[in-house]
C-alpha cells in the first residue's frame, strides 16, 4: 500500500519519532489548551460543589447557638404570706425594695386553672384552691439587694417563704424549652438513667423538632450557657449552697414556633423519645 508522500507510514502519538515535526497528541494538548483549562476548572469546581454540598448540608442539621443579647437583670422576687394584713405594707417599708403587688389565692387559682384546661397531660394532679397562699410579688431597685431584703424579710410576721422570680433571658426569643438528660443517677429519663445523652440521640430529637409544622428556628443551650444563667439567675447559690456545679445543668433545645400550640406539638412529638428529660413552655 502506497503512503502519502512524506509520510514514514507510522502514526505520531507517542513523544518520539522526528525532532523537526511535532507529535500530533502535542499538536492537539497545544490546540485545544483552553478547552482543557476550562474542563479542569469544572471538575474542580464540581469537586468543590460536592464537598461544599455536603458541608452545607451537615451544617443546616445543627441548631443554631444562644442569640447574641445581653443577661437580663434580675430585679424579681416573690413573697408567700398566710394571714396578717400588714405583710405588703412591712415589705414596701424595707430599703431596696422598688415596688410590691399583692397577688390573691384566688387569682392564682384562675391562672393554675388556665393553664390546667390548655394542657390537662402536663399535670399529674387535680388542683386544689386550698393549696395557694396569698402571694407578693416585688421588684428590686438593684439585684445586688436581694439578700438584704430577703434577710429582713424572714422576720416578718406571716411570711411563708421567699425567692427570686429569675427574668428569663429566652422569655421573647424562644417558646418551648426541650430539655436533655445529664449525669444523675435518679432522673427519670429514657435510655440515660446514669449518664448523659449522646450524640446520637441528640441528633435524633433534633431532627425530629426540624419536622414539626411551624418550628422557625432551633437553639441549643449546652452546659457552658446553662451554667453561665444560672449564676445570674441565682449570684447567691441555690438552696443555701454558694457554688452552682454544672451536674446541676442541663443542656436544652429552645425553638421558636409561630403557631398557638406550638408547645402541645413538641410534647407530642418528642416527649418520650430517648434522651427528653422534660419539655416545657418558655414563660
Amino acid at each position: 500500500m502506497d503512503t502519502p508522500e512524506g509520510s514514514s507510514g507510522t502514526e505520531e502519538l507517542s513523544f518520539g519519532g522526528d525532532p523537526d515535526r511535532e507529535p500530533r497528541l502535542r499538536r492537539w494538548v497545544t490546540a485545544h489548551r483552553r478547552l482543557l483549562a476550562v474542563g479542569a476548572a469544572i471538575v474542580v469546581a464540581l469537586a468543590l460543589a460536592g464537598g461544599g454540598g455536603t458541608y452545607l448540608y451537615l451544617q443546616s442539621r445543627k441548631p443554631l447557638p444562644p442569640p447574641d443579647a445581653a443577661l437580663p437583670e434580675q430585679l424579681r422576687f416573690r413573697v408567700y404570706f398566710g394571714h396578717g394584713g400588714e405583710v405588703p405594707d412591712a415589705v414596701r417599708a424595707i430599703p431596696g425594695v422598688a415596688s410590691v403587688k399583692v397577688v390573691g389565692k384566688e387569682e392564682q387559682y384562675r391562672e393554675a386553672l388556665k393553664a390546667y384546661e390548655e394542657d390537662p397531660e402536663a399535670h399529674t394532679k387535680p388542683l386544689d384552691r386550698t393549696h395557694f397562699s396569698d402571694r407578693l410579688d416585688g421588684t428590686l431597685r438593684r439585684s445586688a439587694d436581694y439578700p438584704a431584703v430577703e434577710a429582713r424579710l424572714r422576720h416578718v410576721p406571716g411570711v411563708l417563704d421567699v425567692r427570686r422570680e429569675i427574668t428569663d433571658f429566652w422569655s421573647g426569643k424562644a417558646d418551648v424549652s426541650v430539655y436533655l438528660c445529664g449525669a444523675g443517677p435518679g432522673e427519670l429519663c429514657t435510655s440515660f438513667r446514669t449518664g448523659p445523652i449522646a450524640e446520637q440521640p441528640k441528633q435524633a430529637i433534633l431532627d425530629r423538632l426540624r419536622g414539626i409544622d411551624g418550628v422557625e428556628k432551633i437553639y441549643f443551650e449546652d452546659k457552658a450557657f446553662a451554667l453561665k444563667l444560672m449564676k445570674r439567675y441565682f449570684p447567691e447559690g441555690v438552696d443555701g449552697d454558694t457554688g452552682i456545679p454544672s451536674s446541676a445543668v442541663r443542656e436544652s433545645f429552645r425553638l421558636r414556633i409561630g403557631r398557638p400550640d406550638g408547645y402541645k406539638l413538641v410534647r407530642q412529638a418528642v416527649d418520650t423519645m430517648p434522651g427528653v428529660l422534660e419539655v416545657t413552655r418558655v414563660e
